[in-house]
């Protein structure tokens, strides 16, 4: 992608075009949240972390009362969400009542939703971070007909080639922001489809292209 041409993938690809062009889903991460199994606050946690850290789920810093200030929940309930909780036995009114067992409470970390890629630093006061795993998490069945339902996009309405004609330069800083992200990560554990595409978009949004345009622009660089 050079200049102000629309994006296309080039007949012998560098290893950076062959990264930004294996895209399969233009779907922001935030969205795709909504169609998966998650307990509301499972979700309320997750937008707040995508807030916080990383549009993309790459790098994800759940610092606990940032995350419950941003989700409108308690500490107690965002440290549950994220590390579970051991229930063995629950309250006894009655001193002389027997005790009975209550569930366990999964946290995301431990259901391998939240993979940890660099651990805490007390020192710093650095949270541990994470990266966002959406592949483990099922479809919500109650989303299924609005998840199979694909929108077209007006060609009349949306016209990226008359926002690159009329915006060269952020096209040009576009262009190579995307290629030399790609570039730095040859080598290292490739970014899901997902991921990938809401890293396209959120680097042509961050260059003020609307977000209609910079999905367009991340589907016409499949074709």
């Amino acid at each position: 992608m050079q200049g102000n041409s629309l994006p296309a993938r080039p007949s012998r690809a560098t290893a950076g075009d062959d990264a930004v062009a294996s895209i399969v889903s233009a779907i922001p991460l935030r969205a795709q949240l909504f169609h998966k199994q998650l307990q509301p606050e499972e979700l309320l946690v997750l937008h707040a972390m995508l807030e916080i850290g990383d549009s993309t789920g790459q790098f994800l810093y759940p610092s606990i009362p940032r995350i419950a200030a941003y989700a409108k929940l308690s500490e107690r309930t965002v440290q549950k969400t994220l590390h579970g909780e051991d229930r063995k036995t629950s309250p006894r009114k009655d001193p002389g009542a027997p005790t009975k067992p209550r569930a366990v409470h999964v946290g995301l970390i431990e259901k391998r939703v939240l993979v940890e890629i660099a651990p805490a630093n007390a020192t710093k006061r650095r949270a541990a971070t994470y990266r966002l795993q959406i592949e483990a998490l099922q479809d919500c069945p109650r989303t299924e007909r609005w998840r199979q339902k694909k929108l077209p996009f007006p060609a009349d309405d949306i016209s990226l080639e008359k926002w690159v004609h009329h915006n060269p330069g952020a096209w040009s800083r576009i262009t190579h922001e995307l290629r030399m992200g790609a570039e730095a990560r040859v080598g290292s554990q490739p970014l899901s489809p997902a991921a990938s595409a809401a890293f396209m978009v959120s680097v042509a949004r961050k260059h003020g292209m609307p977000h209609q345009l910079a999905v367009l622009c991340v589907e016409m660089s499949r074709k």
